[in-house]
């Protein structure tokens, strides 16, 4: 009979302090990059501004899918918004790596 490690016990033990400790890393990650986001709201007039262009994108999609009947100039909107959302949560994205090691 051949035991496989992930049925024994211990593995599962194992699997589960594991998945424990990479939940606490992404929470601490997660904290420290809301951490430098917050930052760099505060002293980078670039990043605020992408931060606020976001913001006010996000208003709009909500209130646009808020609305009780949708048209298709609508659904066009909606997409329209969604791309220059994603657009800025990527430059977001990238100026949060450029500026992690400097504040790491």
């Amino acid at each position: 009979m051949t035991i496989r490690l992930y049925e024994s016990p211990v593995a599962e033990s194992a699997a589960a302090t594991i998945s424990k400790v990479k939940e606490n890393l992404n929470v601490m990650e997660m904290s420290s990059q809301e951490e430098l986001k917050a930052h760099l709201i505060e002293s980078d007039p670039g990043f605020r501004h992408l931060a606020e262009e976001h913001a006010a994108y996000h208003a709009q999609l909500e209130a646009l899918e808020s609305k009780s009947s949708f048209t298709p100039e609508d659904e066009e909107e909606e997409h329209r918004l969604k791309k220059l959302k994603l657009r800025l949560k990527d430059e977001m994205e990238a100026a949060l790596l450029r500026a992690a090691p400097i504040h790491a």
